[in-house]
């Protein structure tokens, strides 16, 4: 029984490292693989240049609204100025319209 035993182990642990081996070489890149593997790191290095230029355009786009933006912001500021003097026009012109045609019913009474 002891014998079987032993007998059993040693063949469990055969098949385990056979398994083992299979899998490490399954795993491990041949040269084809890792020349394939060389090439497509080449080309993400290559699409993360593209895509940072990209980027950094983008960037420069976004500063340049945000520029433009403040200069919108401030011409609406003046525009909202230039109403409220108007505003205040049209209400001083229609007092002097009012003040003038009370004077001219006074003078007619």
């Amino acid at each position: 029984m002891n014998k079987k035993r032993i007998t059993r182990s040693i063949a469990a642990c055969v098949m385990l490292l056979v398994m083992v081996l299979g899998l490490a070489f399954e795993i491990a890149p041949t040269p084809v693989q890792a020349e394939s593997l060389k090439d497509k790191l080449a080309s993400l290095k290559e699409q993360k240049k593209e895509l940072d230029k990209e980027i950094k355009g983008l960037e420069s786009q976004l500063k340049s609204n945000l520029s433009d933006m403040k200069e919108i912001v401030e011409q609406k500021n003046l525009i909202d100025q230039e109403i409220a003097l108007l505003h205040q026009q049209y209400t001083n012109t229609n007092q002097n319209a009012r003040l003038a045609w009370s004077l001219d019913e006074i003078d007619k009474d």
